[in-house]
């Protein structure tokens, strides 16, 4: 693995990682806060992850010789089972339709990745007796044959991520698509900590409209964000890098992820629907009300106003009871394609990957052995 021995891996001064701020409803401006753009241009930690302890004679070994040491060839993650790589689990995302991946290369060094989130699948999709072990078969020509299972597929969330260029300056562009459904919370769980956006990099703008419509605060509801993400097609930029952490004992090999906002995007878009979509929803609330309310005094013209308002507020609630959640149905105007974005230096050249055949609804196609348990 040929990374290159004059980089330094813990971290680059133009990317450093600042302790996140403290806001309420609005990101607090600082000399990384330019105005209501927050921090546009910088990367800010999101998370960490311990990948192995090291030995006392790995402590003290560069990079390059612990990935030589631990790591296939070409892998940046440790497979619980050969040939599970980044292309295999990059494939099971494809081929279930989940995700477009668009890869960018500047000759032979790929600068930076574009990851459209389509839908992810709940268990009851994935097998109508809800049993995560039933297997599929992957049928593009680089994994021709594999199985995976639900485990499997869940896995490939994380580990479709980790591609990095010779330079670790490798990153992701990544959105979901408007509408793309409701999203289970082993997602969120175990994906979002990682590679979601996080309050620290959003414009003031956003944050005040998240804040308003939640009346939470971001930081201690994660899970609002990310809904938020889902129902507009929100974008943002991550990356990750290697950490060797010597301070406390075992030595530990870490990675560590970054996100940052990308300052192209026009949020007034979102910000005017997002208005037009509320203030929508207040008339035809208030519409619901009054037509609920004259079909009671017509029935029963002598009820009280206490009971009439005690009627009128429980068909309000049974009738929204009975509607199903915006992100459950599915828009039938087919989205245009995407437009180009760039987030590194890499010359444009998307490589689309295009699933070559689905398995037959309903097809279990076997058992797959796969379980989180044996990590």
């Amino acid at each position: 693995m040929a990374l290159k021995r004059e980089l330094s891996f813990k971290g680059r001064s133009d990317e450093s990682s600042p302790s996140k701020q403290t806001y309420q409803g609005k990101i607090s401006k600082s000399p990384m806060t330019p105005g209501k753009y927050g921090n546009a241009s910088q990367y800010i930690q999101n998370s960490e992850e311990i990948i192995l302890p090291l030995e006392f004679n790995d402590s003290d070994l560069d990079l390059q010789n612990i990935l030589g040491k631990y790591f296939p060839k070409d892998s940046y993650f440790i497979p619980e089972y050969p040939g599970k790589d980044q292309n295999y689990y990059e494939t099971i995302l494809c081929e279930t339709q989940s995700a477009q991946i668009f890869h960018n290369k500047n000759g032979g060094e790929l600068g930076f990745t574009k990851l459209l989130i389509q839908k992810v699948i709940h268990l009851e999709e994935w097998d109508r007796s809800s049993n995560p072990y039933v297997a599929k078969t992957i049928y593009s020509a680089t994994c021709l044959n594999k199985k995976y299972n639900y485990w499997d597929y869940q896995k490939a969330w994380e580990r479709v991520l980790l591609v990095q260029n010779y330079q670790m300056k490798h990153s992701w562009f990544i959105r979901f698509k408007e509408g793309c459904g409701e999203i289970p919370l082993w997602f969120f769980n175990n994906c979002w900590p990682k590679a979601g956006a996080i309050p620290e990099i959003l414009p003031e703008d956003i944050i005040r409209m998240i804040t308003q419509e939640s009346e939470k605060n971001l930081k201690d509801y994660p899970f609002i964000l990310m809904q938020f993400c889902v129902e507009t097609s929100l974008p943002w930029i991550i990356k990750w890098e290697f950490d060797i952490q010597k301070t406390q004992f075992p030595a530990t090999l870490r990675r560590k992820y970054y996100a940052r906002w990308w300052d192209k995007f026009n949020i007034q878009a979102i910000i005017n629907k997002r208005r037009y979509e509320a203030s929508s929803k207040k008339s035809n609330m208030a519409k619901l009300k009054e037509d609920i309310t004259k079909e009671l005094l017509l029935k029963q013209p002598n009820l009280s106003q206490a009971d009439l308002k005690l009627l009128v507020y429980e068909r309000m609630f049974k009738m929204l009871d009975d509607t199903p959640h915006p992100l459950q149905i599915k828009s039938p105007k087919p989205e245009d394609e995407e437009d180009q974005v760039q987030c590194s230096q890499a010359v444009p050249g998307f490589v689309y990957y295009s699933p070559m055949k689905q398995e037959e609804e309903g097809s279990q196609g076997g058992i797959s052995d796969y379980s989180p348990m044996s990590k």
